[in-house]
């Protein structure tokens, strides 16, 4: 399904439904793993990808692709056993996710006011 989607290319909105599907079939397999298998972390990764690709690259789609996508990529790179190079990419993508995020606090009309007087921006948690 995830190879149908890029087939047409990432942003085609043809392929969306089959981006959906890929995402619910990834978060079955996802809810009968438990914590400690070894398919887990593998499992996290790709479906955490699939959700950052459907957030990236349809925008419309609620911040929880976003929320989701980090926590399960965090998962990831945590587990001992993902291969280095899937933990290299997964570590990529949530910096980008990091940076998104700390650029979207700084577009606050008042943020640059805060940062000067050392608080932090209105959406930041402390």
């Amino acid at each position: 399904m995830a190879e149908r989607y890029t087939r047409g290319g990432p942003s085609a909105a043809s392929g969306l439904p089959a981006l959906n599907d890929a995402i619910a079939a990834m978060h079955e397999a996802y809810g009968y793993l438990q914590d400690g298998n070894d398919l887990r972390c593998r499992v996290a990764r790709q479906l955490g990808w699939l959700l950052c690709m459907r957030r990236s690259f349809h925008p419309g789609k609620d911040e929880q692709d976003r929320e989701t996508s980090i926590r399960l990529l965090e998962e990831a790179v945590a587990a001992p056993n993902l291969p280095e190079n899937i933990r290299n990419m997964s570590q990529l993508q949530l910096g980008r996710f990091y940076v998104h995020q700390a650029l979207q606090s700084l577009r606050a009309p008042n943020a640059p006011v805060r940062l000067m007087t050392g608080q932090a921006p209105p959406d930041v948690a402390a």
